[in-house]
Formats: C-alpha cells, sequence, structure tokens
C-alpha cells in the first residue's frame, strides 16, 4: 500500500485485510451493504482479501451470499478503476476455482503471484524467530541436528497444496510449549 501510494498509483496506500466473514452477512440485501463498507474504507488504498475462494464455495446456492459479494466487488471496482487495489489470496487450486466462478473475475484480475513454500533452512529460520519471540532459545547443535531435520520430513510428509509454510511452523512451536 505505501508503495503504491508512494509512486502515485493510490491516494492513501493503506491496506484493509478481510477474509469471508468480513464481507457476507447473515440477511439478502445486507451483503451488497457490509461489502461496500469494506470497499468504502479501503477506497485509496488495498482491499486484501484472504481465502477469496470461499467466497465461490457456494456456487449457484442461493443460500450463498459469496456470488452477491463477488458481484458487488466486480461492480465496484468497474466504478472505482483508478482509486482501489484489490488483491485476492489463496491456495492456487482453489484460487483457480474462484476466478473461473465469474467471468468478470478473470478480465479484472489479470495478475497472478504464486509464492513457493519455504526451503528447511528458511522454515528453520522461522522456527528460531517464534522461539526468541517467546523468549525460548535453543542452540546451534540442535537446529541444526534436530530441528533441520524434523522440518525436512515434516515438509516431504505435507501435503504440497495445503502446506502452511510459516504458519504450520507457528502451529509447532505452538505444540512444544503445550508439552
Amino acid at each position: 500500500g505505501k508503495l503504491y501510494k508512494a509512486v502515485g498509483i493510490l491516494d492513501k496506500g493503506h491496506v484493509v485485510e478481510v477474509d469471508r466473514g468480513g464481507l457476507v452477512a447473515g440477511y439478502i440485501g445486507h451483503t451488497t451493504k457490509k461489502t461496500t463498507e469494506k470497499l468504502e474504507e479501503a477506497l485509496g488504498g488495498i482491499l486484501f482479501i484472504d481465502e477469496a475462494y470461499s467466497l465461490a464455495k457456494g456456487g449457484d446456492d442461493p443460500k450463498d451470499y459469496g456470488k452477491e459479494v463477488i458481484e458487488t466487488i466486480l461492480k465496484y471496482m468497474e466504478d472505482n478503476r483508478n482509486k482501489i487495489s484489490i488483491i485476492v489470496a489463496g491456495y492456487d487450486n482453489e484460487m483457480d476455482d474462484f476466478i473461473d466462478s465469474n467471468p468478470g473475475l478473470k478480465s479484472r484480475f489479470t495478475k497472478y503471484y504464486n509464492f513457493k513454500n519455504y526451503s528447511v533452512d528458511e522454515l528453520t529460520e522461522i522456527f528460531q524467530i517464534f522461539l526468541l519471540k517467546e523468549d525460548y532459545k535453543t542452540g546451534k547443535y540442535i537446529l541444526h541436528n534436530y530441528v533441520k531435520d524434523f522440518l525436512k520430513k515434516y515438509k516431504n510428509n505435507s501435503d504440497p497444496n495445503s502446506f502452511g509454510n510459516g504458519r504450520d511452523i507457528r502451529n509447532i512451536v505452538d505444540q512444544l510449549k503445550l508439552i
């Protein structure tokens, strides 16, 4: 957001982060209002929608308001083309389904960035950072001979489509605190 502001793409450069729950309401007509409020809040900056694929999971089910969110966003994007940036994020396969759920999405979301999973060395560094945040310390011998080996096996045995990178490391550290 700050970069977009610095180069003159956006006026404010702030970021508003939401997920499905921040956009979908429980009643007909309320979803458009809730979504529009978030879009207005992000105007001049970036609306970042995490796990955006969840908006398209309902398909044509009239009880699922994700479609209403998508339609509201598409109209708003068109009406405010130079005033807002919208970034959608999620797992690769699910995001492909999301983009295919409405023909307007493919023509408006034209830039894709796939982030590679961290290497075992990077995961080990992240593990150490999480430990330090919790005021735990470990020696280099433990990190390089046990943690690194464990993370290598953990990563190799994980489903590559749902491997959570830093989130998985945070969860491992949280589990270690319980032991």
